[in-house]
Parts: structure tokens; sequence; C-alpha cells
């Protein structure tokens, strides 16, 4: 499934730089602007930014103190992982929670360039991004609770 959105959003990205380029073809070759290039490249990188969200929550790449993590031992990064977990959890909910009430509001609204395109069905795509991205936050939290509640290597049973 991770490969399938990053394609899609590989995709995305390739038409966002072309339709980049091809705006600044017009504009200062052709003297004559694409109406509808600036809207369309906003909502694909909002699009890309909000499900890329969940591809970097699943390689672990949330933020991180580094400056914490480098005093810390092994049983102290797994706590601290299992808390930036959760952070990221929160974090999504909160995208996902505010953006369900951006939805309904945005259906009333055409956009400026792309008439028949309402709001809210951009803000449906992102509700879907952030919802895959919090059930990424939650599986990677699960998995940072079962390491940490795991023995580390060579601590094993004493007798």
């Amino acid at each position: 499934m991770l490969n399938v959105i990053s394609c899609i959003l590989s995709f995305l990205l390739v038409a966002l730089v072309l339709i980049v380029c091809f705006q600044t073809f017009f504009r200062y070759v052709v003297f004559r602007s694409l109406a509808w290039s600036e809207e369309l490249s906003r909502y694909l990188f909002v699009i890309i930014v909000s499900c890329g969200f969940g591809i970097g929550i699943s390689k672990g790449a949330l933020i991180r103190i580094n400056i914490i993590d480098g005093h810390l031992g092994p049983r102290g990064l797994q706590f601290m992982q299992v808390l930036y977990d959760a952070a990221g959890i929160v974090v999504c909910a909160v995208l996902a929670i505010y953006n369900l009430q951006l939805i309904g509001t945005g259906m009333t609204r055409l956009t400026s360039a792309l008439a028949p395109i309402r709001f809210g069905h951009l803000y449906m795509v992102m509700e879907a991004g952030f919802v895959l991205s919090l059930i990424a936050a939650v599986l990677q939290l699960i998995k940072a609770i079962v390491a940490l509640c795991s023995p580390l290597e060579g601590e094993g049973v004493k007798k």
C-alpha cells in the first residue's frame, strides 16, 4: 500500500513540476499566463504534503530532539520513541478533526480558476491523507510499545 501511495505522489509531484514549468514558459516566452496553473499547483502541493505525511510517519521520519536522544540509553530511546509516536497521533488526530469541519463549508464554495471543483473535494483528499497518517502513527506507536516492553538484546533472563 505504501508503494502505491508513493507512486501516486511521485506522479503528482511530476505533474506539479510540469505545470509550474508550463506556466513559466507561457508567462515569459508566450507572454500569456495560464489562469488555472497557479491554483492547480497549489492544490497539488497541499495534496502531496497531506498524503506524504503518512509516508514520513511510516518510515519513522517524525521530528526528533537530537540533544535529548544523545543523552539517553537504549531504554530511554525506546521510551522517547513512544512519546514521539504519541505526539504524532495527537497531531494527526487534530488535523483530521479540524479538516472534517472544512469539508462541510468547502462544499458550498467553488475554486476560482478550476470552477467545477469545490473546495470540499480538496479537503476530502486531505482528510484521507490525515486519516492514513493517523493509522500509520497508531501502528508506529504499537511497534514502539512492543519494543519498549520486550527485553533488550543481551538482557536475557538472569539465573
